[in-house]
C-alpha cells in the first residue's frame, strides 16, 4: 500500500493536564464522615464549609495552572535561534492532501545561509517523490541549489536540467521546494507570524519524539491558516502544516543538525553515466515573435506593444500584495535612471490584483508608467509567475526574462537582458543617446 494511504492520525499531539477539572473532582467527591455529620446536624455549617472548599479549590486552580505560553513570544524565540544557525541538515516527511489530489516527498536535506536576505542560500535536497496516481512509480528527486544557478535531475528524460537563479527563480526545484523548512534560510519570514491576525499555543505536540510547542496561526488577508511545532529546547522548527478549504500541506523534519559538515562538493550535481545536462528555458523561446497585447494606464492612455516598435520593452509583473514585486520595482527603477536616454521603454504591469495599485504606487514613490489588468498578458509572457520582468527587443521578438528578484542578481540579469536586446538591433548600448 503507498504510504499515502497511510492517516495522519499518526501524528499526534497532547496538552498539558486539565489541573483544575482533576482538582475540582477531587473535591467534590469528598465523602469524610464528619463531613457528613455537619451536613445533617448544622445546614448553615456545612454551607460554610462548601464555601470554604470553593474558595480553597479557586485558590489551588490558580496555584497549579501554568500560565498559557504567548504564540508571538513563541515565534520571536524562534527567530533568535534561527538567526544563529547558518546551516542545517536534516530528514524530512512532506505530504500534501489537496482537492487535486495527493503527493508525498521523503528525504534529506541540506541548506546553507549564505546572508540575511532571505534570497541568497544553497540547498540540497535528495528524496523520491509519488503521487496518488503512481506510487509504483516513484520518483528520485535529487535538485541543487547553488549561489547563481539551479540543476534538477530527470532520469526519465535522461538529462540534468540547469537554469540560471536569476531566469528560472526556484521554478526549476518545484518538486523539491515543499521540502525546504525556509525560516532556516530566512528567519526574517516569521515577521508574518508574528504580526498576524490570531497567533494561539495550541499545547504541547511530539514530531518524531522530539517534544513541541505547537502554535496555529491565522491571517487577516489570506484563507489558509498555518500549524507551526518548535522545539521546547532549542526554539527550530520541526513541522509546519498549511490549512484550506483545499487541503493540507504537511512538513516534518527531523534528525535535524545545525553544525553539518558541509563543503562546496554538498552543493555540486554529479551527472550520472548516460545523462547529459541541458538548459531549460522557462516563458517564451528567446527570439520568438512576442504576441501583441493592449493595456491602459491608471489616467485612461492606450498603450500596445505594436505602437512600440523600434524600442526595447520592459514589462516587471508585480501586485499590491507580493512584497519581493516592491524590491523588483526599486530594481527597475534604478536600472531605467542608468539607462536613461536610451531608447528602452518601462512599464509596470500590474496583475493578480486586489488592491489599489496607484495609491501604492504614490505611497512608495515609484515613479514608472503603470499597465492595468495585465494578466492575460502576465499568463502568456510569463507563466504567472510574480514578480516577473520581460524584455522584448526593438523589433519585437522576446530577449529573456527574470523570474523572482534576488537583489542585485536579478538586477544585474535584467540589466544585461536590456542590452542584449539593445545590441540585438544593431544599437550601440553606450552611444544611443547621442
Amino acid at each position: 500500500m503507498s504510504p499515502l494511504a497511510g492517516s495522519k492520525d499518526q501524528f499526534t499531539w497532547k496538552t498539558p493536564p486539565p489541573f483544575g477539572r482533576t482538582l475540582i473532582k477531587r473535591v467534590r467527591g469528598q465523602r469524610h464522615p464528619t463531613f457528613q455529620a455537619h451536613v445533617a446536624i448544622d445546614a448553615d455549617h456545612s454551607i460554610m464549609r462548601i464555601l470554604t472548599l470553593v474558595c480553597l479549590s479557586a485558590l489551588s486552580l490558580n496555584r497549579c495552572s501554568p500560565p498559557t505560553p504567548d504564540g508571538r513570544e513563541i515565534f520571536r524565540e524562534a527567530q533568535a535561534a534561527l538567526q544563529e544557525v547558518s546551516a542545517v541538515s536534516y530528514q524530512f516527511e512532506y505530504r500534501a492532501t489537496m482537492i487535486q489530489g495527493a503527493r508525498m516527498l521523503i528525504g534529506k536535506a541540506v541548506i546553507q545561509r549564505l546572508d540575511v536576505s532571505g534570497s541568497n542560500y544553497r540547498a540540497r535536497v535528495a528524496g523520491t517523490f509519488e503521487t496518488q496516481d503512481s506510487a509504483e512509480d516513484a520518483k528520485t528527486i535529487v535538485d541543487v541549489r547553488q549561489e547563481h544557478d539551479l540543476y534538477s535531475l530527470d532520469e526519465a528524460a535522461g538529462v540534468v536540467w540547469h537554469s540560471s537563479l536569476y531566469a528560472a527563480g526556484d521554478a526549476l526545484l518545484y518538486q523539491s521546494g515543499p521540502a525546504l523548512m525556509y525560516p532556516f534560510f530566512d528567519p526574517r519570514s516569521l515577521d508574518g507570524e508574528i504580526s498576524a491576525l490570531d497567533v494561539t499555543w495550541q499545547g504541547l505536540s511530539d514530531v518524531h519524539g522530539e517534544p513541541c510547542d505547537l502554535v496555529r496561526v491565522s491571517y487577516a488577508d489570506d484563507d489558509e491558516d498555518s500549524l507551526w511545532c518548535f522545539g521546547t529546547d532549542d526554539h527550530l522548527p520541526r513541522r509546519l502544516e498549511w490549512i484550506s478549504a483545499d487541503g493540507s500541506e504537511d512538513l516534518r523534519i527531523f534528525r535535524l543538525a545545525t553544525e553539518p559538515a558541509i563543503d562546496d562538493r554538498t552543493f555540486s550535481m554529479e551527472t550520472p553515466p548516460g545523462l547529459t545536462v541541458k538548459e531549460k528555458i522557462y516563458g517564451p523561446e528567446p527570439g520568438s515573435p512576442a504576441e501583441d497585447w493592449t493595456l491602459a494606464t491608471p489616467a485612461g492612455e492606450i498603450i500596445s506593444l505594436s505602437d512600440l516598435v523600434g524600442q526595447v520593452v520592459v514589462l516587471d509583473f508585480w501586485a499590491t500584495w507580493c512584497p519581493p514585486c516592491s524590491a523588483s520595482l526599486e530594481g527597475l527603477r534604478s536600472i531605467e535612471e542608468e539607462l536613461q536616454g536610451r531608447p528602452v521603454r518601462y512599464f509596470a504591469v500590474n496583475t493578480m490584483e486586489s488592491g489599489d495599485p496607484v495609491a501604492f504606487a504614490d505611497k512608495h514613490g515609484l515613479d514608472l508608467t503603470i499597465l492595468l489588468e495585465g494578466d492575460t498578458v502576465h499568463d502568456r509572457y510569463a507563466l504567472g509567475s510574480l514578480p516577473a520582468s520581460v524584455v522584448i527587443d526593438p523589433t519585437g521578438r522576446h530577449v529573456g526574462l527574470t523570474l523572482g528578484h534576488f537583489g542585485e542578481g536579478s538586477e544585474r540579469h535584467l540589466r544585461q537582458l536590456i542590452e542584449k536586446a539593445l545590441v540585438a538591433d544593431a544599437i550601440d548600448p553606450i552611444t544611443a543617446d547621442s
